[in-house]
Order: structure tokens, then C-alpha cells, then sequence
């Protein structure tokens, strides 16, 4: 496996993450802990250390899995997990990225991770209703409390990253370091 720094940042990644969409079973697919534990396995043989999670993936299973998988050897490992989409039905601010939603997404996923802090906090989809100003002040205090390393974006246009970034820069908060993009160059 191969290693490469993440964004403008010094933290090394393997060059190929693991998504863990497919650990859990809700969804009517996916597998279950003792499967999910055989995928984490082959894959930290094979060298990798990024895997990617999300508060939403098979109704949160796939967190409480990822948790119980890196017991005891969390930091190993760059972990990497996502808000904005609905977490509750009938909730109407269960979803989207206003800090309401920032904070109980984030302190949720810490939950279900048994961790206190995530490397990767993932924006999942620009809801084109917050204000950039908003999600970066409220991901900035989330970075400053300890309880995030970095944060990326992920489903938004070029031109609200881009516009998020320099807001940033201009108010001295943390900035995307990290893009995940619709397509893959392979």
C-alpha cells in the first residue's frame, strides 16, 4: 500500500480508503460485525489505514461496527465520518448542515465510534440553505474543542467549496482540506 499526505495537510493516508457503506445489514444488503470484521482485516494487511464512515450509513450501524472493530486501537487508524443527511423521521433539523445538526451528528457518531474525536469530519451534501459562514464557524469549534482533526466536504459545486475555503482563510477558521468528488479518475 501506498501513502499519500491528505489535502494541504502533513497527515499520511493510504492511497485507498475503506468505505464501510456495506457494514451493517439494514439496508437489506451489506454484511454483518463478523463479515465487516474480516473486510477491516484484509484491508489493514494489505497496509491501509483510512476508513470512512457516515452518522447514516445502514442507520448508524456501520458506525457502532467501525467502533467496535477499532477497540482498542483506535489511533491506528484515520477515521473519517460524515453529517447533513437525516437522522431522524419527523425531525425536520435531523438533517442538513446548520450547527444544530453539526453538533448532535457529531456527538451521535462519537457515540456510536466510542472515540472522542474523529480525524475526518465530512460536510456529506451542501444543503444550499446554511450560510458557508455557519457550517465553517460551527466545524471551526468543533476543531478547536478537540473533537475533529480536519474537515471536508463532500456532493457540493466547486464554487461553494471554493467560496467556503476563502471565507475561511479570511476569518482564521479551519477550511476544507479534503474534497470527495462524484467521479474517480480510475
Amino acid at each position: 500500500m501506498r501513502y499519500k499526505l491528505f489535502g494541504h495537510t502533513g497527515l499520511r493516508v493510504s492511497e485507498l480508503a475503506l468505505g464501510t457503506l456495506t457494514f451493517g445489514e439494514e439496508a437489506g444488503w451489506g454484511r454483518d460485525l463478523e463479515g465487516s470484521h474480516e473486510l477491516l482485516q484484509l484491508y489493514e494487511e494489505a497496509g491501509g489505514n483510512f476508513i470512512d464512515t457516515a452518522n447514516r450509513y445502514n442507520a448508524g450501524t456501520s458506525e457502532i461496527y467501525v467502533g467496535k472493530l477499532l477497540k482498542g486501537r483506535r489511533d491506528r487508524f484515520v477515521l473519517a465520518t460524515k453529517f447533513s443527511i437525516g437522522a431522524q423521521d419527523g425531525d425536520i433539523n435531523s438533517a442538513g448542515n446548520h450547527r444544530k445538526n453539526i453538533l448532535r451528528s457529531l456527538h451521535e457518531s462519537l457515540q456510536r465510534l466510542q472515540t472522542d474525536y474523529v480525524d475526518l469530519y465530512w460536510l456529506h451534501q451542501w444543503d444550499f440553505t446554511t450560510s458557508e459562514e455557519e457550517v465553517l464557524r460551527a466545524l471551526d469549534d468543533m476543531v478547536r474543542a478537540g473533537k475533529v482533526n480536519y474537515i471536508g466536504i463532500s456532493n457540493a459545486p466547486a464554487w461553494v467549496i471554493a467560496r467556503a475555503n476563502a471565507i475561511a482563510e479570511l476569518r482564521g477558521w479551519s477550511a476544507f482540506a479534503g474534497i470527495q468528488i462524484e467521479y474517480s479518475l480510475i
